[in-house]
């Protein structure tokens, strides 16, 4: 037998249309969970965000990394794929998305766009500036004036 959970609103009406084992209700968010996967709903107008078939999800300020298996995936809020899951790993900073694979780092912004392509032994980001490195040369994206330097 298995006890399911289901969030109501004040008439009594399933605002998520179905139930899970689990339902987490945040300020912004609610996350449910449904034999071993998790998905994510906005709190406010009740919309999918990600549907429950990731095995786990970070929520950021800027957007949702989501893992299945051994790759990740980084959405927006509104649901939107901004990097597909392929990912070995993604790491979210305050200027975008350091993206990892097969021992090679790159950069995204968090609209989704390539900065550095995923190519380089390192890759740091810096308020004014997103750094990369290969082969013992640096390369210097300048994020006020929005150009390599």
């Amino acid at each position: 037998m298995k006890i399911a959970m289901v969030l109501l609103d004040d008439f009594d009406n399933n605002v998520l249309g179905r139930s899970f084992d689990k339902i987490v209700v945040r300020k912004n968010t609610i996350t449910v969970f449904n034999d071993g996967k998790v998905g994510l709903y906005n709190s406010s107008d009740f919309s999918l965000i990600l549907e429950c078939v990731w095995d786990s999800i970070l929520e950021s300020t800027f957007g949702v990394v989501a893992l299945a298996q051994t790759k990740s995936a980084f959405y927006s809020y509104t649901g939107q794929c901004l990097l597909k899951c392929e990912w070995d790993k993604i790491k979210v900073t305050n200027e975008g998305l350091i993206v990892f694979n097969d021992g090679k780092q790159g950069f995204y912004s968090f609209d989704g766009k390539c900065i550095f392509d995923c190519a380089y032994k390192r890759v740091e980001s810096y308020a004014s500036a997103i750094l990369a490195f290969k082969d013992k040369k640096r390369y210097v994206y300048n994020i006020k004036k929005g150009k390599f330097e």
